[in-house]
């Protein structure tokens, strides 16, 4: 049952889940699961709600990308043509929780990289910060609009950036069932669970930089990003 406070703050913003029937036991109803970024004076700022009981965003997600904050130290990636900082929201994650991603891209004057949008045989700009693919059961990131560049040797205008770029993203840890789960399926249980400890995620950075006269072969940057993955929490005795 929810506590007094909780469930007035729950119905004051309209947070009870009405497609779940009364339940005795919990007077007060049940919420969507999410948050919700709150200003001094009460005002919603941003909020996340994934709609799935086994996936919730962190709190610093919010903060990272509403009020760029992030209590992390960034991670570094440094060339000849560009430097790059990648920064989570968080580096301590339960199974299941997702997280900021934020880089920051600062390209040499007079270099550039190849958009998203691209076409072969150039080599777009793109990150992934799980290659291995074991623990995020997610990752996206959204790039900012391209400039266009003409080329009038070859006829072409190609999409590009240049300077400073930010990409934004989110990522999520793999679900990880509690244990207060599946009574009488604990192997099956630990199969599916990620072990808590110290992780570490092979990242990538791919681009390729030309300027005007020049155009350098295809990169792949490659960099690590330290998690931690928590215990869930152990189910309350009985009784």
């Amino acid at each position: 049952m929810l506590s007094d406070l909780g469930g007035k703050v729950i119905q004051a913003f309209g947070l009870l889940n009405p497609n779940i029937p009364p339940n005795p036991r919990q007077a007060t109803g049940q919420p969507f699961p999410g948050h919700f970024l709150l200003a001094c004076d009460g005002t919603v700022l941003a909020k996340a709600f994934t709609g799935d009981l086994r996936h919730r965003v962190s709190g610093s997600a919010l903060v990272l990308e509403f009020a760029d904050v992030a209590d992390e130290a960034s991670i570094a990636v440094s060339t000849d043509v560009l430097e790059a900082r990648i920064a989570l929201s968080s580096t301590r994650l339960f199974g299941g929780q997702e997280i900021a991603v934020v880089i920051d891209l600062d390209i040499v004057e007079g270099w550039h990289v190849y958009a998203e949008s691209a076409p072969a045989p150039y080599t777009p700009l793109s990150i992934d910060i799980d290659t291995e693919g074991r623990l995020l059961a997610l990752q996206h990131f959204t790039m900012p609009a391209p400039g266009a560049l003409e080329f009038t040797a070859t006829g072409e205008s190609l999409p590009v950036h240049e300077g400073r770029v930010r990409i934004t993203g989110r990522a999520r840890l793999r679900w990880s069932p509690p244990p207060s789960m599946f009574a009488g399926l604990e192997d099956a249980v630990n199969r599916r669970a990620i072990p808590p400890g110290e992780y570490r995620l092979l990242g990538t950075l791919r681009y390729q930089a030309c300027r005007d006269v020049v155009c350098l072969e295809p990169r792949t940057e490659r960099f690590e990003v330290p998690i931690g993955v928590e215990t869930n929490v152990a189910p309350t005795p009985s009784g």
